[in-house]
């Protein structure tokens, strides 16, 4: 048992990791900056894969997904093998100003599915098969600030259950085929 990475004081001791094969990918700030970095087993074998700000991180077997907002602070989706050359981004979720997140990334039925949030916006139940084009809106949810988070909690029979929160902090369970 030995460090594997020091954090440093700066650290925001955030908990967002994914097991990839023989990796481990992880969200952190570094000596890069604030951004996405995968290990094996140590120190030398640590690298920064991009500069995100990483709001959700999920295992698929041979990849990771990453909800991430870029310098505007607009939500993305990306995916990662835990190399540099395959870290890319499948998809930016807003256009113009609009500024948001990404949370709640599941698996289900080969399909990524997550929560975005636009400021001002509900919140809206997204899917992707990992590429562009295969990443749309499933449904925009009626549930508003302050806390519109879906996270999707299973997947029974063809269909997802997720929790979701409306305005009033109430949650609610949920279903979508």
């Amino acid at each position: 048992t030995r460090p594997v990475w020091n954090f440093g004081d700066a650290s925001p001791h955030r908990p967002l990791w994914a097991a990839i094969d023989d990796r481990l990918v992880f969200a952190e700030t570094g000596a890069e900056g604030e951004g996405l970095w995968a290990t094996s087993e140590n120190e030398e074998e640590t690298v920064f894969l991009a500069p995100l700000t990483t709001t959700s991180l999920v295992s698929a077997g041979t990849v990771a997904y990453v909800g991430a907002t870029d310098a505007e602070n607009r939500p993305e989706i990306w995916r990662t093998d835990g190399t540099v050359e395959g870290t890319t981004r499948v998809k930016a979720l807003a256009t113009g100003v609009q500024t948001g997140r990404v949370l709640g990334l599941s698996v289900a039925y080969g399909r990524l599915y997550f929560s975005v949030y636009m400021t001002g916006a509900r919140a809206s139940l997204w899917t992707s098969d990992g590429t562009e084009a295969g990443t749309r809106l499933l449904r925009e949810i009626g549930l508003v600030p302050p806390s519109p988070t879906l996270s999707v909690t299973a997947a029974v029979d063809g269909r997802l259950f997720f929790m979701g929160q409306d305005g009033n902090q109430t949650s609610q369970l949920w279903v979508s085929d």
